[in-house]
C-alpha cells in the first residue's frame, strides 16, 4: 500500500509538474499576446491619426477644388461676356463701314455731277441709274433686291438667296457671315 501511494504521490507531482509547464507556457504565451496587442494598438492609433490628417487633406482640397471650380466658372461666364461684346463691336464697326462705304459713293457721284455739269437732265438720268444700281442685287446685278439677311443686313434677290441655300454655301455673299434659312425675310422696298 505504501508503494501505491508513493505512486500515486509521484503521479500527482508529475500532473502537477505537467500542469505547472503548462501554466508557465500558458503565461509566456499570454505575455507575448500582451505585447502583440500593444504593438498593434499602437499601430492602430498611428492609422486612426492618418486616418484623420487625410481625412482633413482631402476635406481642405474639396475646398480648394469647390473654390478653383467657382473661380472658373466666373471666368467663363466674363470670358462669353466678353466675346459677345466683341462680336457686338465687330458688327457694329463693319455697318459702319458699309454706312460709310455708301456715303462715300454717293459723294463721288456728286463730285463727278458737278464736274460735269451736262445739264439737270443728264445728271438727274445719273442719280436714277445710281439708284438703280443700290436698287439691284449685288450678286446678280440683274433683278432688284427683295430679301434681307438678317444677321448682316445685307439685302439680295430671292433667286439668288434660294440659290446659296440650295448649294449649301450659306455665307453672305458680301461679307462672307454665315447664316440659316430662317434668316433670311423678304423687305419690300
Amino acid at each position: 500500500m505504501i508503494i501505491a501511494l508513493k505512486r500515486q504521490s509521484e503521479k500527482q507531482l508529475e500532473q502537477i509538474r505537467r500542469l505547472e509547464e503548462r501554466d508557465r507556457i500558458v503565461h509566456q504565451q499570454l505575455q507575448t499576446v500582451e505585447k502583440e496587442m500593444s504593438t498593434k494598438s499602437i499601430a492602430a492609433d498611428l492609422h486612426r491619426r492618418k486616418v484623420t490628417e487625410l481625412t482633413q487633406k482631402i476635406s481642405e482640397q474639396t475646398e480648394r477644388y469647390d473654390k478653383l471650380l467657382l473661380r472658373f466658372n466666373e471666368t467663363e461666364r466674363a470670358l462669353k461676356d466678353k466675346t459677345r461684346q466683341l462680336v457686338e463691336e465687330a458688327d457694329a464697326r463693319r455697318r459702319t463701314a458699309e454706312s460709310l462705304e455708301v456715303t462715300r459713293r454717293r459723294l463721288e457721284v456728286a463730285a463727278s455731277r458737278a464736274e460735269a455739269s451736262g445739264g439737270p437732265d443728264a445728271a438727274l438720268q445719273k442719280e436714277l441709274e445710281d439708284y438703280k444700281l443700290l436698287l439691284k442685287c449685288s450678286s446678280c446685278t440683274s433683278r432688284f433686291k427683295s430679301h434681307v439677311l438678317l444677321r448682316c443686313m445685307h439685302t439680295f434677290c430671292k433667286e439668288c438667296l434660294d440659290d446659296l441655300v440650295s448649294t449649301r454655301q450659306r455665307k453672305c455673299p458680301k461679307c462672307g457671315l454665315g447664316f440659316s434659312k430662317e434668316e433670311i425675310k423678304e423687305v419690300y422696298l
